[in-house]
């Protein structure tokens, strides 16, 4: 539908240059969210959609696609903002592991950094190059194990024994399968949220893992990011066996219950550590399952605004499901609510990107120019986008010596040159 309405004004707008970026960036839907970068965060939104699994579009549609969301790309005012939205989703696809295919995302990646320069994509191209190293990384891991004569593989993390004396598997763990994904803080958009107390199971798997990393890497810091973790459990109070998909805070919360069947939501926080607000919502998609019941609230009355610190939450011993396989890893909103938000303006810092691919795709052509008249062509580019800032450029193409995408003429210094 869009590409349609694009073509259809390009036939009928030849003489105005700018109708198509009009269409896209100042329409209805943009004026009705009173938002500049919202023609921007849709299409990072609908890219997402395409890039995900479960996506209803087959392998050789997915080409088509990115193919589209070029061509609207192209009319975009706000790259920047595009790239700080999908940033964003790019970074929840592969933690998340949501992700189609890995060489869907390079596809995009390369599109991308022929319309706007490798300046541009260098950060999302790092991000894939950073998540594809976890597999090595994992891989001298397990030889590590195996060295220690542990039992330690797999591609998540899973508790595997089945010992039908606990509630949950296992109480007193004897392998965990673990996989862990080190990512670099100055790649990631993701925060620390707060820590808390894992299991003695898994902080001892944990542990391992630290003096595993420390040993090769000793002037790094390693920062847990526990809210994006997660794990299957093996639940044995029913019946029927149950494998229980769940975030590490409901694998922490799910595994007091092997020691007893009812906790106050205040000794649950006291044990675990996990914050309060977080703890709430947890607690409340875990009652909602059915796998836990608050004493003191009907189901059909709980809000997560209802459960008080006092409240006894219990394990149900009649939980049933038509599934064995449960996923119970529902996004947090207290967690996540930060993660993609709508930006109003972006201070002149955040159209660097902007600015420096302008510069670079400018001298690739040009292969020699003065500082000045570079800096012209480059407000005679970007008018049309952004406000531009001549101290931002000048800031932009020092940068881009610096990191020898350009240099001074030997002869000249008022003369730039492209590096190939």
């Amino acid at each position: 539908m869009g590409i349609q309405m694009i073509q259809s004004i390009s036939e009928i707008a030849v003489n105005d240059p700018t109708a198509l970026s009009k269409v896209v960036n100042r329409n209805a839907v943009t004026i009705a969210a009173n938002s500049s970068t919202k023609s921007s965060e849709l299409l990072a939104l609908f890219t997402n959609i395409i890039l995900q699994i479960n996506n209803d579009v087959d392998n050789r549609n997915i080409e088509e696609c990115i193919k589209d969301i070029m061509i609207v790309f192209k009319y975009i005012e706000n790259e920047d903002a595009f790239q700080n939205f999908y940033w964003r989703l790019l970074a929840e696809r592969l933690v998340y592991e949501r992700s189609v295919s890995i060489d869907y995302e390079q596809m995009m990646i390369t599109e991308l950094q022929k319309k706007c320069a490798q300046i541009y994509t260098s950060k999302l191209q790092k991000m894939i190059e950073n998540f594809n190293s976890k597999e090595k990384l994992m891989e001298e891991y397990q030889q590590h194990c195996k060295s220690q004569q542990s039992i330690c593989y797999g591609m998540r993390e899973k508790e595997n024994v089945l010992c039908k004396s606990y509630t949950f598997s296992p109480k007193n763990i004897v392998s965990v399968d673990l996989s862990i994904m080190v990512l670099a803080t100055n790649l990631w958009p993701f925060s620390i949220v707060s820590d808390f107390d894992l299991p003695l199971g898994l902080s001892s798997s944990v542990d391992n893992f630290i003096q595993f990393y420390y040993h090769r890497h000793s002037k790094q810091k390693l920062i847990w990011l526990y809210q994006y973790s997660r794990g299957e459990l093996h639940a044995y109070f029913t019946r029927s066996t149950y494998i229980l998909q769940a975030s590490v805070y409901e694998i922490a919360i799910l595994l007091l219950y092997n020691d007893s069947l009812e906790w106050t939501i205040q000794q649950i926080c006291k044990k675990t550590r996990i914050r309060t607000d977080i703890l709430i919502e947890v607690l409340y998609i875990l009652i909602t399952s059915d796998v836990l019941t608050c004493l003191q609230i009907n189901k059909e009355d709980l809000r997560e605004t209802n459960l008080q610190m006092e409240h006894i939450i219990r394990l149900n011993d009649d939980f049933t499901s038509d599934k064995i396989c449960i996923n119970l890893n529902k996004p947090l909103k207290t967690i996540n609510k930060d993660t993609i938000k709508p930006i109003e303006k972006l201070p002149d810092g955040d159209y660097k990107f902007s600015t420096q691919a302008a510069i670079v795709r400018i001298m690739k052509n040009r292969k020699t120019l003065t500082q000045a008249c570079l800096i012209q062509e480059v407000i005679d580019q970007l008018n049309n986008k952004i406000t531009t800032d001549i101290n931002l450029i000048e800031q932009s193409i020092e940068y881009l010596i610096n990191k020898e995408y350009l240099k001074h003429n030997a002869d000249d210094d008022n003369v730039l040159e492209y590096l190939p």
